[in-house]
């Protein structure tokens, strides 16, 4: 059946819980404190 595994969508959030979603995710990685799980999917290569 090849890998199998889960798909995890996720989105950034600063100190506050606000969602990082303008801008250079990159450059603002240091501040990334939690993220929000917003899907799980079976997921099957």
């Amino acid at each position: 059946m090849g890998k199998t595994g889960y798909r995890v969508t996720m989105i950034p959030c600063d100190n506050d819980g606000s969602e990082i979603i303008k801008g250079d995710i990159l450059a603002q990685c240091k501040m990334i404190k939690i993220v929000k799980v917003t899907e799980v999917l079976n997921h099957y290569e």
